[in-house]
């Protein structure tokens, strides 16, 4: 955003086009071809954003109107953001990804189970196992989140960190089960139970 400065430091906003300022006109091109120096000479200013806000679940944020600051020979635009200790907002959010998250990844197998209830089929065991193991990580996850008292409570189970030898450590809400590593671990199971048992009819001749 662009602001001309008058000779009593007030701002007032302009736009990049051809400019009647002091009398003088100016074309458009003086905001491309100029230099930062140039422009200040006829009172144009570039504005600085200073400061930062945060996540507006977790801050307030503010922003100043624009400002010539003399001693500085600068507009700014300073922006803020001042803590807030209500928690409700992030653990509703939260608990909504939860579900969202949910609803979502039981959906993959829903048909198993539909197949199994209308006597079609029933469900291969690694799908039963992985969506009760998914309800009690939701269930688990929800109380924590539901019990968090601080900020700090409820990014320790939505950020990752890292531990000593600096690998990763997955956050809780990053923990979901999933089918692949139940099916892979069932998959595994029965190949070792192959090979134990071919092993034990050749230990039999």
């Amino acid at each position: 955003m662009w602001y001309i400065v008058d000779s009593k430091n007030s701002v007032t906003p302009i736009k990049p086009k051809a400019q009647t300022i002091n009398v003088t006109q100016y074309p458009k091109n003086i905001f491309t071809l100029w230099s930062a120096d140039e422009l200040k000479s006829i009172g144009v200013y570039r504005v600085v954003e200073e400061g930062s806000h945060g996540n507006t679940i977790k801050f307030t944020n503010k922003t100043s109107n624009p400002q010539y600051y003399q001693d500085e020979d600068v507009v700014k635009i300073i922006k803020s953001c001042t803590a807030k200790t209500d928690i409700g907002p992030l653990q509703d959010t939260l608990l909504s990804r939860l579900q969202t998250t949910m609803s979502s990844t039981l959906s993959v197998t829903d048909w198993y189970i539909v197949r199994e209830v209308e006597g079609y089929k029933d469900a291969i065991e690694p799908v039963k196992a992985f969506r009760k193991a998914l309800r009690n990580w939701g269930d688990a996850l929800t109380i924590l989140v539901s019990d968090a008292e601080t900020f700090a409570d409820l990014d320790a189970l939505t950020d990752n960190t890292v531990d000593s030898d600096g690998k990763p450590v997955l956050a809780e809400f990053n923990k979901a089960p999933t089918l692949e590593a139940f099916i892979e671990a069932a998959e595994a199971k029965a190949a070792e139970e192959a090979k134990a048992a071919e092993e034990a009819d050749g230990g039999g001749d």
